[in-house]
Formats: C-alpha cells, structure tokens, sequence
C-alpha cells in the first residue's frame, strides 16, 4: 500500500454506522487504521493505528458502544470502545480471518483459508 515515495494510500474497507450516536466507523487496509467520524463527516478522528497491518471486517455493538475488528494479518478478532480505548484481542491464531458482524451475544466471521462461516458467544 505504498506509493512508491513512502507515503501511504488509503484504502478503505469496512463501514458501520451508529445512528443513535452520529458515528460512522471505517477499517483502512492502506493506513492499518481504524478511523471514526461524526456521520456529516465532521470530527474525523484515528481510534487504532499500531501493528493492525490490515484491519478488514469491522461490527459494533451499539447497546456497549463496542467495536470489533478483524485484523486479516495478525490472524485475530480485537475489541475497543467507541474511543478507541480498552483494546483486548479475543481471538488469536485464526487462519486467514476476514469479515465479521455481530448479533449479540453472537460473534460471526467468516475464514478465507477454510473458506468457514464460524460463531462464538461473547456471554460470559
């Protein structure tokens, strides 16, 4: 994802919106970021942006302002809240994780390597 000068090109790859909060939420496979924004595209702030390398499927959970990602490259599913804060990895060692959506307590992505649909409860 580098242009050839050593600058970065953005490349977008996965929305999801809150409309009771006014947030647009987006992954950045040419940035490695994970970017949120007022959804009249105001207030656009960096949440994640450190060895997420390829941040693909993003969902969140709007009843505990949540968001969980996968990150195709470090083979994982992640979680922080609507600030980017209380990160925690949840799922590690996934073959080749890509897409991802929530139906709470359930947690479904899809492997590109096993070419599965899986699910996990997020219910303690």
């Amino acid at each position: 994802h580098n242009d050839g000068n050593g600058s970065k090109e953005s490349k977008p790859r996965s929305v999801a919106i809150d409309p009771t909060e006014g947030y647009i939420f987006w992954t950045d496979w040419g940035l490695g970021t994970i970017e949120r924004s007022r959804l009249d595209g105001s207030q656009r702030r960096v949440l994640i942006f450190e060895p997420l390398h390829v941040p693909s499927g993003l969902s969140i959970d709007r009843s505990n302002k949540l968001l969980y990602w996968v990150n195709y490259s470090a083979k994982t599913i992640a979680t922080c809240d609507y600030n980017g804060m209380y990160r925690d990895t949840i799922i590690t060692n996934l073959p080749q994780p890509y897409s991802i959506t929530l139906d709470y307590p359930q947690l479904y992505f899809t492997d590109w390597k096993k070419n599965t649909l899986n699910s996990i409860s997020l219910s303690h």
